[in-house]
């Protein structure tokens, strides 16, 4: 088996969509506009950038190094990966493809476009490679309890499952893993294993398919359950909130049926909606038969930013 690696840590993934499918598609213009105003503002920048260095230099350089502001040619300029580390490589014959990316989406407040970005890259790369529909997977993001707390750590991962409604397509859930003071998830073995799973079609993890009223409790029908769920951990499932009319999220009461989970809460007598694992660094530990977390969800998509 052979692999191509191509990759550069902390780059967005406007940067690796080519430009016909980055410009066509209206969804991702604020991609567009987030560089048209970085470049705008570059001159002010770079000038202050150079002030500060030369001030960290005539100190010693005691500290860490100012950072250089983003410029023409930067690699976070959209399109400029692709055509630096995708392009040159499309006359190769390839099996698949394997994505892991999403932190700076994150960080920048972009994760509501995020799904439609990894669908249009994921398109993007088989009209280029010519080759049909490959099998391509990513990496959900990971639990990080250092991540910007504006809503968008969640709102990447979301995508992330959205995305994977494509054909030949599938996301490694791994909130279970990470680190809670580090970006970088230290079980690499494991991820591995899990997109291996989803290569070889072995096992994946329980994706939110929808959802049914009971009186006073919401049950929840999940893809990828297998003969039956669990709770890891043999306890009581924990990750589960719950909300009526007026969109207050409390903590619910979840119990395993089968393949599904009925949730509820003595303060919802009305339940309109559910969500699970919905923060940085969830304690959520609902699997399924091969021990593969649940991705997080949410039953409706109204702004959770309060």
């Amino acid at each position: 088996m052979g692999l191509i690696h191509s990759s550069w840590g902390g780059t967005p993934i406007a940067s690796w969509i080519s430009g016909p499918s980055l410009v066509g598609n209206p969804h991702l213009e604020p991609f567009l506009t987030f560089w048209q105003n970085n470049i705008l503002q570059y001159p002010i920048a770079q000038s202050r950038y150079e002030v500060a260095l030369k001030k960290w230099e005539a100190e010693g350089s005691q500290g860490p190094r100012p950072a250089a502001p983003m410029g023409p040619g930067h690699a976070h300029e959209p399109t400029t990966l692709y055509n630096a580390m995708i392009a040159p490589l499309i006359n190769y014959t390839i099996k698949g493809a394997l994505w892991y990316q999403g932190e700076t989406e994150a960080g920048r407040s972009q994760g509501d476009i995020y799904g439609e970005a990894m669908m249009t890259l994921v398109q993007d790369w088989r009209r280029a490679f010519g080759q049909g529909d490959f099998p391509f997977y990513w990496v959900q993001l990971a639990n990080y309890g250092n991540a910007a707390k504006n809503g968008h750590w969640m709102r990447v991962q979301e995508g992330q499952v959205k995305a994977s409604a494509l054909r030949h397509t599938g996301v490694a859930v791994i909130n279970d893993i990470g680190d809670a003071t580090s970006i970088h998830p230290t079980n690499k073995q494991e991820v591995g294993r899990r997109l291996a799973m989803l290569a070889q079609n072995t096992g994946a993890s329980p994706l939110y398919r929808q959802f049914t009223r009971e009186g006073d409790t919401i049950r929840i029908w999940f893809d990828n359950a297998g003969k039956a769920l669990k709770a890891r951990g043999d306890r009581p499932l924990t990750g589960f909130q719950i909300a009526g009319a007026d969109g207050k999220y409390v903590p619910a009461v979840a119990r395993l049926d089968g393949a599904t989970v009925l949730v509820s809460s003595v303060e919802v007598p009305n339940p309109r909606s559910v969500r699970y694992a919905w923060d940085y660094n969830p304690d959520a530990n609902l699997t399924n038969q091969w021990g593969l977390p649940a991705s997080l969800f949410r039953t409706d998509e109204r702004d959770d930013r309060q």
